[in-house]
């Protein structure tokens, strides 16, 4: 009877104990354990200038209040304040893109996600790869799927129990499509030498320039079928199945400062549609 009491009450304080966090060794991230209603409370954004949400304050810097991600901006309703809304904490973020970046530069924010120890991440780069000074410096679909294998890995290894959502990068050639009518934006876009792979010479409507761009297009294609691919291969990693791509944006969601960002009504529409693919679109 004593031997059984004991057992009872070690099973007892086990279950009364607060989880510790596992150790694998030097080095090894902490496990957290979810909270009571399924939900983060903390995130990093990985990716680019979109993420950033560059252009959309004062002057011609980052402006990260106002990313689809992690902003705090009202009108954008980003995927951290709806998190927050639907726990009712605050949620902590680092956005940790970086203006400019391509998928090269994709692993070094995947280290600084896993330092953070946070329980979700965002993660959505490409644009830059295919929006090149020409079409043939595009990043090639082989380097592009091995740099973001290798900070997917990264991610999913260093965070284990981390949710992580690949969004898909924006159609180009419907930038190009609700821009090129008007000769405003066709000026911006050869001013600013704006993803020249895609608009240079933007009122050429030739069968050349055409093929030109639907390859810069399937580019785009090819990349995000790569991240697609990745995230089926980790259990705790999720993409949008292009839900962004295929999003017909109108020339309204892009700043009519370079006609390339996205406005800050882009970043809501961004953050609605990547929210509704994601983990939680019903909340």
């Amino acid at each position: 009877m004593r031997r059984q009491r004991r057992a009872r009450l070690l099973v007892v304080a086990a279950l009364l104990t607060p989880a510790v966090a596992c150790s694998g060794g030097a080095g090894s991230p902490a496990v957290r354990t979810p909270a009571a209603d399924g939900l983060p409370r903390s995130m990093a954004a990985l990716g680019d200038s979109m993420t950033r949400a560059f252009i959309l304050c004062e002057g011609a810097g980052d402006c990260p209040e106002a990313s689809w991600s992690t902003g705090t901006a009202a009108e954008v309703l980003s995927h951290s304040q709806r998190l927050s809304r639907a726990s009712g904490e605050r949620t902590r973020v680092h956005n940790v893109a970086v203006s400019g970046a391509t998928v090269a530069g994709l692993d070094s924010q995947a280290a600084r996600a896993v330092a953070a120890d946070v329980e979700y991440v965002t993660v959505l780069i490409g644009a830059n790869d295919a929006c090149a000074p020409a079409e043939a410096d595009m990043t090639s679909v082989a380097a592009y799927t091995a740099d973001f294998d290798r900070a997917l890995s990264r991610v999913v290894s260093g965070l284990p129990r981390a949710r992580v959502l690949v969004v898909s990068i924006p159609d180009l050639l419907r930038l190009w499509q609700v821009g090129k009518d008007d000769a405003a934006v066709r000026a911006v876009w050869e001013q600013l030498s704006i993803c020249q792979s895609m608009l240079a010479e933007p009122a050429d409507q030739s069968a050349a320039a055409a093929a030109r761009r639907a390859r810069v297009r399937q580019r785009v294609v090819d990349y995000n079928t790569a991240m697609a691919n990745a995230c089926r291969r980790h259990p705790t990693c999720r993409s949008d199945g292009g839900a962004v791509f295929d999003y017909d944006f109108t020339i309204e969601m892009v700043s009519d400062r370079d006609y390339w960002h996205p406005s800050r009504v882009g970043q809501r529409t961004i953050a609605a549609v990547s929210w509704t693919a994601g983990y939680w679109g019903g909340r």
